[in-house]
C-alpha cells in the first residue's frame, strides 16, 4: 500500500522518534506510517519527499530578455 500512496505537495510529513514518516493520506482518509531501520534510510526518503513538495510548488516561470532603444542607448537589454 506504502508505494501505491501518491506524494502530497500540501501536506506535512513528520518524523518522529528520527525513523518513522507520518502523514495523511486524503484518498483513504487515514493517518499513514512508514518506518525505517535506520535513521539514514528514513532521512533519505523524508529529504526526497521535500525536495519533490519543493519541485512542484516552485512556479514555472521563465523571464523573457526583452531589448528597449531609448534616446540615450542604443539596444539596451534588460530581464523584467
Amino acid at each position: 500500500m506504502l508505494l501505491s500512496t501518491p506524494v502530497v505537495v500540501d501536506d506535512v510529513y513528520v518524523i518522529q522518534r528520527e525513523a518513522i514518516v507520518v502523514w495523511s493520506d486524503p484518498e483513504l482518509g487515514r493517518e499513514m506510517a512508514c518506518s525505517f531501520n535506520c535513521v539514514e534510510g528514513c532521512k533519505v526518503i523524508s529529504d526526497a519527499i521535500k525536495a519533490y513538495q519543493l519541485q512542484k510548488r516552485r512556479p514555472l516561470t521563465t523571464t523573457p530578455s526583452t531589448t528597449v532603444t531609448s534616446p540615450t542607448s542604443k539596444n539596451a537589454s534588460f530581464s523584467g
